[in-house]
């Protein structure tokens, strides 16, 4: 067996994100949804982008949410129906004490997953709000193959847990969006 070297494991163990889907999806009938790494790519380019808006910190945004699901390489996407049964906080407080002893080295990762969970700092509230703009993206997507109740009630349930002004204004944009953006950039008048 090889040598242990931190950084290496934490290589290959972040690469099980790709292989994770996103649980949630899956209970509203989609039945390939994206992985939790393809959500937290672009809930951190999201945050990045209303960090700027907010006046947080784009980098630690982009950076706190890119890490936010750090825990789910070890307990997997709890989605609404499986935390009604395992206490969600205990699990990944577990998970996190197992994380931190595996990875001392990346303890700056630790603590901006923590951050991230406590949601007392605007950049974590940027953050926050970022991914759950991202899933109303994804949402978008989906759309077509939802039932239009299951997306309506989605888009309910999510609105409210949005933390900023900004935040809830690039929402309403994107649920007002038809998501054709190619058709913009193609037809675009030069």
């Amino acid at each position: 067996m090889a040598k242990r070297d931190e950084l290496v494991d934490f290589l290959f163990e972040i690469g099980q994100l790709k292989r994770t889907p996103r649980s949630g999806w899956t209970h509203a009938g989609i039945k390939n949804p994206e992985s939790v790494a393809e959500h937290s790519h672009r809930a951190a380019i999201v945050a990045y982008l209303l960090a700027k808006e907010t006046g947080a910190n784009p980098e630690r945004c982009a950076t706190m949410t890119l890490f936010h699901e750090i825990v789910e390489t070890r307990v997997g996407d709890l989605n609404k129906i499986e935390k009604k049964y395992i206490k969600q906080k205990d699990v990944e407080a577990k998970a996190l004490r197992d994380w931190k002893r595996d990875y001392r080295k990346f303890g700056s990762v630790a603590k901006l997953f923590e951050e991230f969970d406590r949601q007392e700092t605007l950049d974590a509230k940027t953050a926050k709000d970022a991914e759950l703009i991202e899933m109303i993206v994804q949402l978008k997507e989906y759309e077509p193959q939802m039932k239009k109740y299951a997306v309506r009630q989605w888009i309910k349930n999510t609105r409210v847990r949005l933390l900023t002004k900004e935040g809830k204004r690039l929402f309403d944009k994107v649920i007002k969006s038809d998501g054709f953006w190619w058709k913009r950039a193609l037809y675009k008048k030069r």
